[in-house]
């Protein structure tokens, strides 16, 4: 039983920190791509524009734009680092409340990118903890109480509450998972064979050990995924910048 516990806390170890890092990563990138971003802005617009003060060039409309967005960030970049703070604090603030992590966790599981990852990690950590506790002996309904309560998502905890109220009305377990909505029709089908075979903790493991390896590829796709479009984003960005500062120059030479 204790090698059983100790396997299960090691893999649930190495499933959060794949979770965390697919979650975070996206938006670690993200904010350097905004401060290069803001950084060319602010440093290298602002050069240029000395240069076209006097020439009598009227900027285009994207160089005027860029050069209207520089100042402003000149003026309240304070203002702005203090809003984006307050608005951050505010939201963790609210997501450690029960109805914003349930808000939080549903908003994850129907995001394109996001959601596979959360309905494959849920259906990962339910089978193994549910299949761990059932192989140790601990009676079904208390299996299904433990493991709404360290489900690590407000939606899984709900479901499984309900689930476990339906179990403890006389409904099978793969009937309830199946009616809860939230596991892929492969857990649902899995709990009814164990429970026909009375083999439900083995084969549950099974099931855990395959959506391990579907959280590792889902992981993958994200950051296939994403580092793509923010390439794309930076790039376009980029290519406007450059072309605030080329139209002016192309027009004064032509001036010249």
């Amino acid at each position: 039983v204790l090698n059983r516990v100790s396997e299960h806390f090691e893999k649930e170890s190495a499933l959060n920190r794949k979770v965390k890092s697919a979650m975070t990563s996206p938006i670690i990138t993200i904010v350097i791509m905004i401060a290069i971003t803001i950084g060319l802005i602010m440093g290298v617009l602002p050069t240029f524009a000395g240069m076209f003060e006097g020439t009598g060039v009227e900027l285009p409309g994207i160089t005027q734009f860029l050069l209207n967005f520089a100042d402003f960030l000149k003026k309240y970049i304070i203002y702005v680092i203090l809003t984006i703070a307050v608005v951050v604090f505010a939201l963790s603030a609210y997501i450690r409340t029960p109805a914003g992590r349930l808000q939080k966790d549903t908003l994850m599981m129907r995001m394109p990118l996001f959601g596979p990852i959360t309905l494959k990690t849920v259906a990962s950590r339910f089978t193994r903890t549910f299949s761990t506790l059932l192989a140790s002996g601990v009676p079904m309904l208390q299996c299904l109480e433990i493991t709404s309560r360290v489900a690590g998502n407000a939606v899984a905890e709900v479901k499984l509450k309900e689930v476990s109220e339906a179990v403890r009305n006389g409904m099978p377990l793969g009937q309830s998972l199946d009616r809860s909505g939230l596991f892929p029709p492969m857990v649902v089908q899995m709990t009814i064979i164990g429970e026909e075979t009375g083999s439900v903790d083995a084969l549950l493991t099974k099931v855990a050990e395959f959506y391990d390896q579907e959280v590792d590829i889902a992981v993958g796709n994200l950051t296939a995924a994403i580092t793509p479009m923010i390439t794309v984003a930076l790039a376009v960005v980029v290519c406007m910048i450059l072309l605030a500062v080329m139209l002016p120059m192309a027009k004064m030479m032509e001036i010249m």
